[in-house]
């Protein structure tokens, strides 16, 4: 409820939204749970998980409420095919939410031909910046047959070595953080709770903060906890 209040309506549609964060902190849970309420509203259009990291885990999606055999399931091989297939699926008059995960997993095709040695500097950024132009022209042309759908790209953070200022980053620059009309920053905390285990964590407490453009209230910076396991019950020993 207090991440629904905090979003102020949900996320916009037929525009770009951005999660990143640390690992560990709920972002891909938080993108499941908004296939699931996408499958709900929209039953007549298709849902897409686009998985760049490859750790998809069908068991977790369906109990965050996920039809997994309605939506739509991409493993792409390289950058270049999961920038070309989400452009792809934009132009379709029935989808309704893209997730993409991550954006720091994609690896261009020149980086996987060549040697460690010799990874190219900065293909990844070039080809997230080239992401996001094409994408931004798929919505538009989306927008002009009446059709709206949400692309939400989950990112993590990074850090670089400075002295001053904030030196968290995001791996493939700021292309999508910027051109987004929708940003939320997650972190998480695990918490144990011995009435439930005495040493697995009971659920994470969750601290998010959301950022909305072209609206009344641009910030809001919410907390809450997530459940993983419920409490026994008296007549199970």
């Amino acid at each position: 409820y207090e991440l629904d209040c905090a979003m102020g309506g949900g996320l916009p549609t037929g525009r770009v939204s951005v999660v990143y964060g640390p690992e560990g902190s709920l972002k891909t849970t938080v993108c499941l749970k908004w296939i699931a309420a996408a499958q709900k509203i929209y039953p007549d259009k298709t849902a897409v998980f686009v998985d760049v990291e490859g750790h998809y885990d069908e068991e977790w999606a369906r109990k965050m409420g996920v039809d997994t055999e309605k939506m739509g399931y991409i493993l792409p091989n390289d950058a270049e095919h999961c920038i070309d297939t989400v452009n792809e699926l934009l132009y379709a008059d029935d989808l309704s939410i893209i997730i993409v995960d991550s954006l720091a997993a994609m690896t261009t095709q020149g980086e996987l031909t060549q040697s460690a040695e010799n990874v190219p500097m900065g293909k990844t950024g070039l080809a997230i910046g080239k992401f996001y132009r094409k994408v931004g022209v798929a919505l538009g042309q989306a927008k002009m047959k009446g059709a709206y759908p949400t692309l939400v790209c989950i990112n993590q953070t990074r850090f670089k070595m400075v002295q001053m200022g904030n030196p968290e980053v995001m791996p493939g620059g700021q292309a999508f953080k910027f051109g987004s009309s929708f940003t939320m920053r997650i972190s998480g905390k695990d918490e144990v709770d011995k009435a439930v285990h005495a040493n697995m964590p009971a659920y994470k407490h969750m601290e998010f903060i959301t950022k909305k453009w072209k609206v009344g209230i641009l910030q809001r910076t919410r907390s809450v906890d997530m459940a993983f396991r419920s409490k026994p019950s008296a007549n199970i020993k």
